[in-house]
Protein backbone atom coordinates (compact mmCIF):
# COMPACT_ATOMS: atom_id res chain seq x y z
CA UNK A 1 0.00 0.00 0.00
CA UNK A 2 2.86 2.36 0.84
CA UNK A 3 4.41 1.85 -2.61
CA UNK A 4 1.10 2.72 -4.25
CA UNK A 5 0.83 5.96 -2.25
CA UNK A 6 4.35 6.94 -3.27
CA UNK A 7 3.55 6.22 -6.91
CA UNK A 8 0.40 8.36 -6.69
CA UNK A 9 2.40 11.22 -5.13
CA UNK A 10 5.00 10.89 -7.87
CA UNK A 11 2.36 10.94 -10.60
CA UNK A 12 0.63 13.97 -9.05
CA UNK A 13 3.93 15.79 -8.99
CA UNK A 14 4.49 14.96 -12.66
CA UNK A 15 1.00 16.18 -13.57
CA UNK A 16 1.59 19.44 -11.69
CA UNK A 17 4.89 19.99 -13.53
CA UNK A 18 3.21 19.25 -16.86
CA UNK A 19 0.39 21.68 -16.04
CA UNK A 20 2.98 24.38 -15.27
CA UNK A 21 4.75 23.65 -18.56
CA UNK A 22 1.44 23.92 -20.46
CA UNK A 23 0.73 27.29 -18.84
CA UNK A 24 4.20 28.53 -19.78
CA UNK A 25 3.67 27.41 -23.37
CA UNK A 26 0.28 29.12 -23.51
CA UNK A 27 1.85 32.35 -22.28
CA UNK A 28 4.48 32.32 -25.02
CA UNK A 29 3.88 34.31 -28.16
CA UNK A 30 2.76 32.21 -31.10
CA UNK A 31 5.34 31.90 -33.87
CA UNK A 32 4.79 34.20 -36.83
CA UNK A 33 4.11 31.16 -39.06
CA UNK A 34 1.13 30.25 -36.88
CA UNK A 35 -0.24 33.76 -37.27
CA UNK A 36 0.29 33.74 -41.01
CA UNK A 37 -0.98 30.35 -42.24
CA UNK A 38 -1.38 31.51 -45.85
CA UNK A 39 2.28 32.52 -46.09
CA UNK A 40 3.31 29.24 -44.45
CA UNK A 41 1.20 27.30 -46.96
CA UNK A 42 2.99 29.06 -49.81
CA UNK A 43 6.37 28.25 -48.25
CA UNK A 44 5.37 24.59 -47.93
CA UNK A 45 4.48 24.48 -51.64
CA UNK A 46 7.88 25.89 -52.54
CA UNK A 47 9.56 23.45 -50.19
CA UNK A 48 7.71 20.56 -51.89
CA UNK A 49 9.15 21.78 -55.20
CA UNK A 50 12.64 21.85 -53.72
CA UNK A 51 12.14 18.38 -52.21
CA UNK A 52 11.05 16.95 -55.59
CA UNK A 53 14.15 18.43 -57.21
CA UNK A 54 16.38 16.90 -54.50
CA UNK A 55 14.68 13.52 -54.92
CA UNK A 56 15.31 13.58 -58.66
CA UNK A 57 19.02 14.30 -58.02
CA UNK A 58 19.47 11.45 -55.55
CA UNK A 59 19.03 8.77 -58.17
CA UNK A 60 18.24 5.15 -57.42
CA UNK A 61 20.90 4.28 -54.83
CA UNK A 62 19.55 2.21 -51.94
CA UNK A 63 19.30 4.14 -48.67
CA UNK A 64 19.54 7.44 -50.52
CA UNK A 65 18.43 10.57 -48.79
CA UNK A 66 19.55 13.83 -47.32
CA UNK A 67 18.95 15.80 -44.18
CA UNK A 68 19.07 19.53 -44.43
CA UNK A 69 18.91 22.35 -41.97
CA UNK A 70 18.41 25.85 -43.21
CA UNK A 71 17.14 29.27 -42.36
CA UNK A 72 16.23 32.43 -44.19
CA UNK A 73 16.10 35.64 -42.20
CA UNK A 74 14.53 38.77 -43.60
CA UNK A 75 15.14 42.33 -42.60
CA UNK A 76 12.28 44.33 -44.06
CA UNK A 77 11.89 43.20 -47.68
CA UNK A 78 15.44 41.92 -48.09
CA UNK A 79 17.06 38.67 -47.08
CA UNK A 80 19.54 39.52 -44.33
CA UNK A 81 21.01 36.04 -44.07
CA UNK A 82 20.35 32.58 -45.42
CA UNK A 83 22.01 29.25 -44.82
CA UNK A 84 21.48 25.68 -45.90
CA UNK A 85 23.46 22.65 -44.84
CA UNK A 86 22.84 19.37 -46.65
CA UNK A 87 24.19 16.13 -45.23
CA UNK A 88 23.76 12.65 -46.66
CA UNK A 89 21.22 10.55 -44.77
CA UNK A 90 23.70 7.69 -44.36
CA UNK A 91 26.24 10.09 -42.83
CA UNK A 92 23.62 11.28 -40.37
CA UNK A 93 22.51 7.75 -39.51
CA UNK A 94 26.11 6.58 -39.06
CA UNK A 95 27.26 9.57 -37.01
CA UNK A 96 28.74 8.34 -33.76
CA UNK A 97 26.55 8.73 -30.67
CA UNK A 98 29.49 10.47 -28.98
CA UNK A 99 29.59 13.20 -31.65
CA UNK A 100 25.81 13.69 -31.45
CA UNK A 101 26.00 13.97 -27.65
CA UNK A 102 28.93 16.41 -27.89
CA UNK A 103 26.99 18.62 -30.31
CA UNK A 104 23.82 18.58 -28.20
CA UNK A 105 25.47 18.84 -24.78
CA UNK A 106 26.17 22.60 -24.79
CA UNK A 107 22.51 23.21 -25.62
CA UNK A 108 21.27 21.14 -22.69
CA UNK A 109 21.67 24.21 -20.49
CA UNK A 110 19.07 27.00 -20.43
CA UNK A 111 21.68 29.70 -19.79
CA UNK A 112 23.67 28.70 -22.86
CA UNK A 113 20.55 28.59 -25.01
CA UNK A 114 19.64 32.08 -23.80
CA UNK A 115 23.15 33.34 -24.65
CA UNK A 116 22.85 31.89 -28.17
CA UNK A 117 19.37 33.40 -28.57
CA UNK A 118 20.79 36.80 -27.69
CA UNK A 119 23.67 36.37 -30.14
CA UNK A 120 21.19 35.36 -32.83
CA UNK A 121 20.05 39.00 -32.69
CA UNK A 122 23.62 40.20 -33.33
CA UNK A 123 27.06 40.31 -31.72
CA UNK A 124 27.17 41.47 -28.11
CA UNK A 125 29.68 42.42 -25.48
CA UNK A 126 30.02 40.43 -22.27
CA UNK A 127 28.26 43.22 -20.36
CA UNK A 128 25.34 43.20 -22.84
CA UNK A 129 25.06 39.43 -22.48
CA UNK A 130 25.23 39.76 -18.71
CA UNK A 131 22.40 42.29 -18.74
CA UNK A 132 20.28 40.16 -21.11
CA UNK A 133 20.81 36.85 -19.32
CA UNK A 134 21.35 37.83 -15.68
CA UNK A 135 24.61 35.88 -15.64
CA UNK A 136 27.63 37.62 -14.16
CA UNK A 137 31.38 37.21 -13.98
CA UNK A 138 32.72 33.69 -13.80
CA UNK A 139 29.34 32.11 -14.43
CA UNK A 140 28.88 34.00 -17.72
CA UNK A 141 32.45 33.34 -18.85
CA UNK A 142 32.14 29.63 -18.04
CA UNK A 143 29.14 29.34 -20.39
CA UNK A 144 30.82 31.47 -23.07
CA UNK A 145 33.89 29.22 -22.90
CA UNK A 146 31.79 26.06 -23.29
CA UNK A 147 29.90 27.53 -26.27
CA UNK A 148 33.14 28.67 -27.90
CA UNK A 149 34.70 25.22 -27.35
CA UNK A 150 31.68 23.67 -29.13
CA UNK A 151 32.19 26.07 -32.03
CA UNK A 152 28.86 27.82 -31.42
CA UNK A 153 30.25 31.30 -30.80
CA UNK A 154 33.42 33.22 -31.45
CA UNK A 155 35.14 36.30 -30.12
CA UNK A 156 34.97 39.00 -32.80
CA UNK A 157 36.94 41.54 -30.78
CA UNK A 158 38.04 41.73 -27.18
CA UNK A 159 35.02 41.12 -24.98
CA UNK A 160 32.57 40.93 -27.92
CA UNK A 161 30.97 37.69 -29.05
CA UNK A 162 29.16 36.54 -32.18
CA UNK A 163 27.26 33.43 -33.12
CA UNK A 164 28.96 31.12 -35.62
CA UNK A 165 27.09 29.52 -38.51
CA UNK A 166 27.31 26.21 -36.63
CA UNK A 167 25.87 27.84 -33.50
CA UNK A 168 22.97 29.40 -35.40
CA UNK A 169 22.23 26.09 -37.11
CA UNK A 170 22.36 24.09 -33.85
CA UNK A 171 20.15 26.55 -31.99
CA UNK A 172 17.59 26.84 -34.78
CA UNK A 173 17.44 23.09 -35.43
CA UNK A 174 16.92 22.19 -31.77
CA UNK A 175 14.49 25.06 -31.20
CA UNK A 176 12.52 23.86 -34.25
CA UNK A 177 12.40 20.35 -32.80
CA UNK A 178 11.33 21.77 -29.42
CA UNK A 179 8.61 23.83 -31.14
CA UNK A 180 7.21 20.84 -33.03
CA UNK A 181 3.81 19.80 -31.62
CA UNK A 182 3.40 16.29 -30.31
CA UNK A 183 6.83 15.88 -28.77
Amino acid sequence: MRGLEEEIRRLRSMVERLAEEVEKLKAQRLPQETREPQRLGELRKRFDSLARMLISQLGEAPGRGVVFVGAVEWEGDKVRESSLTVIGLKDVENCSPRRVAEAASPLANEHRVRILQELLKGSKTASELSEATGLEGGQLYHHLKELAFAGYLETVERGKYALTRRGAMALRALAAIASTPGG
